[in-house]
């Protein structure tokens, strides 16, 4: 190291846990992270996002939509995602 420079941070190498990557996946999928999620939303007079979806209108679309999304968030990265 030369006077007066600090040494840049290494970065650790780490691996994925696949365990761990499962239940963090859990936790965002569960029922009570989505309806905090709802009541933040609605607290902070959310805006629609770039669907155009209000957060009065999530309810009904994640009443109907929630199993097959809740699956392909806990099922993993799709081959055109990795």
């Amino acid at each position: 190291m030369r006077e007066g420079r600090a040494e840049a941070p290494r970065c650790e190498e780490r691996t994925e846990d696949p365990a761990g990557n499962q239940r963090v996946m859990e936790e965002v999928c569960s029922e009570r992270n989505r309806r905090e999620a709802n009541e933040t939303g609605r607290a902070n007079q959310g805006s629609p996002g770039i669907d155009g979806m209000t957060v009065d209108e999530l309810p009904e679309y994640l009443g109907q939509h929630w199993p097959a999304i809740r699956e392909q968030l806990l099922s993993g990265p799709t081959t055109e995602n990795r």
